[in-house]
């Protein structure tokens, strides 16, 4: 394609954020791809040509619909923090950077109203002052926007209680369509089955609604066991049991547990582990039941 359209995409987007240089194209053209060794492979070549980063609704629908009229590939980031290399233009193009969509816009009893790109572990921090939690967030919590773990992730923490983003953890996204004129879509129901889980390829997310649960106060827990088999069967009895609260269990087989470096002074050479997020202070209300158990 000609490059011509660099040129007259600067004066169509007027005084939107568009990067150049080098070190930006290269840093926002990358997600956590080289987790794969296949992917490492494949993909470390490929970056945009130029980022543009939007701050609002409106400077969406002009960047998509400048980059219509030149047929421009768009590449729809968050933070990144994905590593299917799915934030990765394969084309060229543009790198749509979402970030700065970071407003909470409302936040109701069981529900907030959130521009895509606000990072999920200040969501999850401002639920927790107004007495609200999220139901489900990825690992990378802390960097990952709420847009990008929609249209990126699948589960993650919360997911043992609370089931997958399809499961009713998406209530309403606003999508734009890249057309000349990008149509606003509001999506709800099973028609947001279509936008979750698709990178952004059938539409830019920029505002969604999500479900919140009533804070509770976790605490985190690990479980060791000669067996790994013994492991395997408490995790699912603990999933399975509807006393106790919990946002996370993940039996993990020896020797894995070897690579956690700041824990190596608590955990037993070849044992496997059960890492749970549980409610504070059931362990000592369900010990006993659970030691007659598990424990003889």
């Amino acid at each position: 394609m000609s490059y011509a359209w660099k040129t007259e995409l600067q004066e169509d987007l007027g005084t939107i954020k568009v990067l150049h240089d080098e070190s930006s194209i290269e840093k926002l053209s990358k997600d956590f791809y080289w987790y794969s060794p296949v992917l490492d492979i494949r993909l470390k070549e490929k970056k945009a040509d130029v980022i543009v980063v939007p701050e609002s609704e409106k400077e969406v629908v002009e960047t998509l619909s400048s980059a219509f009229r030149h047929r421009i590939p768009v590449t729809v980031r968050g933070a990144g923090t994905g590593n299917y290399g799915q934030a990765i233009p394969l084309h060229g193009g543009i790198v749509l950077d979402m970030s700065e969509l970071d407003q909470i816009m409302e936040m109701g009893d069981g529900y907030a109203r959130v521009q895509s790109g606000v990072k999920m572990g200040v969501l999850e921090k401002y639920a927790r002052e107004k007495g609200q939690e999220l139901r489900i967030y990825p690992s990378t919590f802390a960097k990952a926007t709420i847009g990008g773990f929609i249209c990126g992730g699948s589960g993650g923490v919360g997911s043992i209680t609370w089931g997958n983003l399809w499961d009713g953890n998406v209530l309403e996204a606003v999508i734009y369509t890249m057309e000349e004129r990008p149509q606003r879509l509001v999506v709800n129901g099973e028609e947001l089955s279509d936008y979750i889980h698709s990178y952004g390829t059938t539409g830019v997310m920029t505002e969604v609604v999500i479900p919140l649960a009533p804070k509770t106060e976790w605490m985190q827990i690990i479980f060791q066991f000669e067996d790994f088999g013994d492991a395997i069967r408490f995790g699912q009895a603990l999933g399975e049991d509807d006393l106790i609260p919990k946002r996370l269990i993940s039996p993990i087989e020896w020797p894995l547990p070897s690579f956690f470096n700041p824990l190596k002074k608590v955990l037993k050479r070849n044992v496997s582990v059960v890492f749970a997020e549980i409610g504070d202070g059931m362990l000592e209300k369900e010990l006993r039941r659970w030691k007659r158990r598990f424990w003889r």
